[in-house]
C-alpha cells in the first residue's frame, strides 16, 4: 500500500495496524542479518517509541483480530443492508464513509453503541435495521476472546457467592 496523499482517505484501525506493522518490519531489521560495511540507519527513537506503543495499543483492540477478508464481507453485508432498507420515504438508507469506519474499528455489539457511533440514528433507522446491522457486525467482525473470559469470571464469582450465601443461611 502507498499512501499518495495522507488526508484523502480515512483508514481503519486495521489499516493503520497493518501499515505501522510494515514500518516496524522495514526499521528493524532481522536480528542476525546485519551485513558488515552496510551504512546504519538512523532510526528516530521517539517515533519508533509511539510506533510501538500504538502496536500495542491496535493489537488489543478489535483491528488486531480482523483480517482483510472480514473488513471486505463487513462491507459488502452493509451495503446490501442499506441497498435493502428503505426509509420512511422509500429511499435508500445512506452511510457515510466515516460511519462505516466507526463501526469496524468499535465493533458496537449493543443499539447504544450503534446511537452513539452513528449520527441521527434513532432518526435514520429502525429498531429492526439496527439489530440487522448488529448481526452484521458480529457475524463479520471477529469478537475479542477477552470479553468472554471476562463474562465468564463474572459468572463464575455471581455462582460462588450465591454458594456462599446458601452456606452462610444454612449454618
Amino acid at each position: 500500500m502507498e499512501i499518495i496523499n495522507a488526508r484523502a482517505v480515512t483508514l481503519t484501525n486495521f489499516e493503520v495496524l497493518r501499515f505501522l506493522k510494515e514500518q516496524k518490519d522495514s526499521i528493524k531489521p532481522p536480528k542476525g542479518k546485519k551485513e558488515k560495511g552496510a551504512k546504519h540507519q538512523k532510526i528516530n527513537k521517539s517515533l519508533l517509541t509511539v510506533t510501538l506503543e500504538t502496536l500495542a495499543w491496535l493489537e488489543n483492540s478489535p483491528a488486531g483480530l480482523q483480517e482483510e477478508h472480514h473488513v471486505k464481507e463487513f462491507a459488502e453485508r452493509l451495503s446490501d443492508l442499506c441497498e435493502e432498507s428503505s426509509d420512511e420515504s422509500g429511499a435508500s438508507i445512506k452511510m457515510t464513509k466515516q460511519e462505516v469506519v466507526q463501526l469496524v474499528n468499535h465493533r458496537p455489539g449493543s443499539a447504544v453503541e450503534i446511537q452513539l457511533l452513528l449520527e441521527n440514528s434513532e432518526e435514520r433507522f429502525t429498531e429492526e435495521q439496527v439489530e440487522k446491522l448488529i448481526q452484521i457486525v458480529e457475524e463479520c467482525l471477529p469478537a475479542p476472546a477477552k470479553e468472554e473470559e471476562e463474562e465468564d469470571e463474572e459468572e463464575m464469582e455471581e455462582e460462588v457467592k450465591d454458594g456462599e450465601d446458601l452456606k452462610e443461611g444454612e449454618t
